[in-house]
């Protein structure tokens, strides 16, 4: 190869591996892009799951089993714990010791207590069992413990959200859940509890029996339930203090096994010295509210049993339950699935011990209009005592009297925010955006504290915090923050939430949200509408900022519309009664602008336009919505801006959560500068990721292009130089 053909292809190896590494992103990514974030896959053991954590003291080790054909290399756990306000990351090495299909993990000594993520490397790669592993040298009593059950994902994901978020800012140690954890038991759903349950109840050891919706299965017969959550029936003892055993009421069966009768027995036998003794299930086994005081061989004692399972679908197994649970002094059931709320106090009189047969209402599933969805908190003390602290005012346990479950009495802690007193947060995710709303109108509860969650976050650098608000009461603070590299955001949180607050929390990498949401129709089914058929437009919401809050409608400026959201698309579907129909289109952004749309249907055709005020008291504008909100910042001094159809101001305050709104009813915005000192104190890492990657983003765009000239130029001399030197 002579020197003139070397040159030029030094010459073009120049160019490409330059144009290669301007048009390829800098690789600034963290373990996270590798690292699962733990509900994407399966665990890999079968008794070792998200909601079947396992408790271990430091130095101890947990014995698990293959749900596969694995080869185990080696495992470490990791957690971000809170100290005072900082967030510390543990990250510690385990030992692994295998024998066939059992496994044992043993824990270093010098572990800090916490709930941690086990992580294991295998020959397929590396898996992630979220908040599997729970350490601590002790557990104290008395405890306190959330019931969720029939959550129903993915129905109302929201008010799982509103639940955890509720649960942890109440201080909340243990979560038992009592099954229908998934709708139809897909594994979308069961990876979406896996998700939610790992984030917002981050931190708390959870337990779960399956229900009747969980037991579909995959093409090898196993169920998702079993795969993501849970095992069918099993136990727990926490040191040795607190003994949880959960069985599996089936599909259809609605009553234990013989061998899970047996099961649970024999656990009992084992554990006599135990103080609390909590067993789980989902179908209920009374079907009553109120007092009973018997035995399990009273002939008097049928008329208070469920008819629908239980005792009557088999007689011999509901009547040696209950023996077991005198004889053992079990002192609390927690069931569902009736998606009701009662208390049956049952005093055995056989030996004088009471048991607590709670049934709550459904998390996420449909129930009757008179009741809502909700959840249940206690404390569970030993020797029979169960409190329940943040009772509403219409809990009327103990009772002195026997009441008739058709009353429906209203026991839990509501969720659904279309009911009148509730606790609501719902969680929103974009691209470079996570946003959690909170409203409290609970009359009875302000609710205060600190708590500690995690959002998946797939940005390289720690975002900046906003409120958005709708009152003037209440507040959250991020107290602190930090990236990681698992692919996790981890927010500490101070909130203070009496009743009256409306809030928005946005984590944006996008700076501030200035501009109003858009709509437009994408499709109509039928294409052009015919009167007296159901007729369903596709409508398109986009913004350009924080991403999108709600999108409702209105028939005739009157009936609302229900509307089903399909990925990006909004479906509204509705029988057209008559010609000249018109539909008021609401759409809201996370920073509170508001668009509002008219659709008129007309001689079939449909037409789509802004909706324009009967007067107009400010500029003529070319915007195609109208939009009013009022943001308030620290970052700035009181400056005024205008931009199309919105008004805009920012005013100066020393505190970012303490801003009141300007005018009532009307979103403000606050820029969070809480977090701007407390993110130093957190992990190197998570600060170099913090203050690098906005800061440099530019630069490195400059630097790019500055690179690619000089190349180029290099490029040319070698050419020059070779053709000269031909010459």
């Amino acid at each position: 190869m002579n020197r003139q053909v070397f040159s030029y292809i030094i010459a073009v190896m120049v160019i490409a591996i330059t144009l290669q590494a301007v048009t390829t992103p800098v690789n600034t990514a963290t373990a996270s892009e590798s690292i699962p974030l733990g509900w994407e896959h399966p665990s890999i053991f079968k008794d070792l799951l998200t909601s079947y954590t396992a408790h271990v003291k430091p130095g101890g080790t947990v014995t698990v089993h293959l749900a596969g054909d694995y080869t185990v290399k080696s495992a470490y756990i990791f957690a971000v714990l809170q100290k005072g306000s900082d967030l510390v990351t543990v990250n510690k090495t385990v030992s692994v010791s295998v024998n066939n299909d059992t496994v044992t993990l043993g824990i270093p000594s010098n572990t800090p207590s916490g709930v941690y993520d086990l992580f294991i490397d295998t020959n397929d790669g590396l898996y992630r069992i979220p908040q599997s592993i729970w350490v601590s040298e002790n557990c104290s009593l008395p405890i306190r413990i959330a019931h969720f059950t029939d959550e129903h994902f993915d129905l109302h994901p929201d008010y799982y959200t509103s639940a955890a978020i509720l649960a942890k800012l109440l201080g909340v140690q243990l979560y038992l859940g009592t099954g229908d954890a998934t709708d139809t038991a897909s594994e979308m759903q069961a990876k979406h509890y896996v998700m939610h349950r790992s984030s917002f109840l981050y931190g708390i050891p959870a337990l779960e029996n399956p229900g009747n919706h969980d037991h579909e299965s995959d093409t090898t017969g196993t169920p998702f339930f079993k795969k993501y959550i849970a095992p069918e029936y099993w136990y727990r003892n926490f040191c040795n203090k607190i003994l949880v055993i959960g069985l599996n009421t089936g599909k259809e069966r609605d009553v234990i096994t013989r061998s899970e009768l047996e099961f649970m027995e024999h656990v009992l036998e084992n554990n006599p010295n135990v103080p609390v003794k909590i067993v789980t299930y989902h179908h209920p086994f009374f079907w009553h509210h109120g007092n009973v005081t018997s035995t399990y061989n009273d002939p008097r004692l049928v008329k208070f049993l469920s008819t629908g399972f239980w005792y009557g679908k088999n007689h011999n197994i509901s009547l040696e339950f209950l023996k077991y649970i005198e004889q053992y002094r079990v002192e609390l059931t927690l069931q569902g699935h009736v998606h009701s709320d009662s208390i049956v106090n049952f005093t055995s009189t056989m030996t004088g011990y009471r048991t607590w047969f709670v049934t709550t209402t459904t998390i996420g599933g449909p129930h009757s209009p008179k009741i809502y969805n909700g959840f249940e908190v206690m404390d569970v003390y030993p020797n029979d005592t169960v409190k329940f602290p943040f009772a509403p005012p219409t809990f009327n346990v103990p009772v002195t009297h026997d009441v008739n479950r058709g009353v429906y009495p209203k026991l839990s802690i509501p969720v659904q925010d279309s009911y009148p007193e509730h606790f609501y947060a719902k969680y929103y995710s974009y691209s470079n955006t996570f946003a959690i709303e909170i409203e409290n109108t609970l009359g009875y509860l302000n609710v205060s504290g600190t708590t500690l969650i995690r959002v998946p976050w797939s940005q390289k650098s720690i975002p900046a915090f906003y409120i958005t608000r709708y009152s003037n009461t209440g507040s959250i603070q991020v107290v602190n923050a930090t990236l990681p590299g698992d692919g996790y955001l981890y927010l500490l949180l101070k909130a203070n939430l009496p009743n009256g607050t409306h809030l928005i929390l946005v984590g944006t990498t996008q700076g501030e949200d200035n501009t109003p949401p858009t709509a437009s129709i994408k499709m109509t089914i039928p294409r052009k509408p015919r009167i007296g058929t159901t007729f369903t437009i596709y409508i398109k919401a986009s913004d350009e900022g924080w991403g999108i809050k709600s999108l409702s409608a209105t028939l005739n400026g009157e009936k609302p519309l229900a509307i089903v959201k399909s990925g990006s698309y909004y479906l509204i579907g509705f029988k057209l009664e008559k010609d000249n129909t018109n539909i008021t289109l609401n759409v809201e952004d996370l920073a509170g602008h508001k668009s509002i749309y008219i659709i008129n249907i007309k001689n079939g055709e449909v037409k789509m336009s802004p909706y324009q005020p009967p007067q107009q008291t400010s500029t003529t504008s070319t915007s195609t919505t109208t939009t009013t909100s009022t943001t308030t910042s620290t970052a700035t001094s009181s400056t005024t801006s205008s931009t199309t159809s919105t008004t805009h101001s920012a005013t100066s305050t020393s505190t970012a959560t303490s801003s009141s709104a300007s005018q009532t009813g009307k979103p403000t915005r606050t820029t969070s500068s809480s977090t701007s000192t407390s993110m130093t104190s957190s992990t190197s890492q998570s600060t170099t990721q913090s203050t690098t990657s906005t800061s440099s983003s530019k630069a490195k765009s400059g630097n790019s292009y500055t690179i690619l000239w000089i190349s180029i130029i290099v490029a040319v001399l070698i050419i020059l130089g070779a053709l000269i030197a031909k010459k």
